[in-house]
């Protein structure tokens, strides 16, 4: 089995993931361990793909993604058992997507933020997918130690912590030769998180 450093290495390096080594090496690490059968996975931003790849090494079978277009031509990478929606997941059409293909409410097993970093972009991705993931089911928001570069995502992730102590741990890794880590907001999902919305 390939170590989660070199899974992360990859993705990075190879792949086009933009996260950092370490954090992401420690996101790998967490996930296989807490969520060892890992079956649905739904990543809002996918940029190339380095991340949607990462999911199916860890053993998911269904990979939805959403992604604004980009200019110039499409490099994401797709991969066995994924269908992302080219679309501004602000978008409710993007929603109603991601709901027909998810199924029901709280059925996936992780939900990965890495879209919109700008105002209320990362709060309304969690009020319109988070309802998708099942009680202990995972949810990750990227860049959430970006006091310079994300503050509104910082902004917001300081809210979940500060309602959902108990489920929420942020992951910055080791920073691999880089200055600053982007830093992965992860909580765990419970009954009562998403029963208002």
């Amino acid at each position: 089995m390939t170590s989660d450093w070199d899974l992360a290495w990859e993705a990075v390096n190879r792949r086009g993931a933009m996260q950092r080594v370490g954090e992401l090496a420690e996101v790998i690490t967490l996930v296989r361990a807490e969520l060892p059968g890992l079956r649905t996975v739904l990543e809002v931003g996918c940029h190339v793909g380095g991340t949607l790849w990462v999911w199916s090494q860890l053993g998911a079978e269904r990979i939805w993604g959403i992604t604004a277009p980009v200019p110039g031509p499409q490099a994401l990478h797709l991969v066995a058992g994924s269908e992302v929606l080219w679309s501004d997941s602000h978008d409710p059409a993007a929603r109603l997507w991601a709901e027909g293909e998810a199924g029901v409410y709280g059925c996936l097993d992780l939900l990965f933020i890495d879209g919109d970093h700008a105002g209320d972009g990362a709060r309304r991705d969690w009020e319109d997918y988070g309802p998708l993931v099942r009680p202990g089911g995972l949810i990750l928001v990227h860049d959430v130690a970006h006091d310079d570069l994300t503050p509104d995502v910082v902004a917001f992730w300081a809210e979940i912590e500060a309602a959902w102590p108990a489920q929420a741990r942020v992951i910055t890794g080791s920073p691999g030769g880089l200055d600053e880590p982007a830093g992965f907001g992860i909580v765990t999902v419970t009954e009562e998180m998403f029963k208002d919305g």
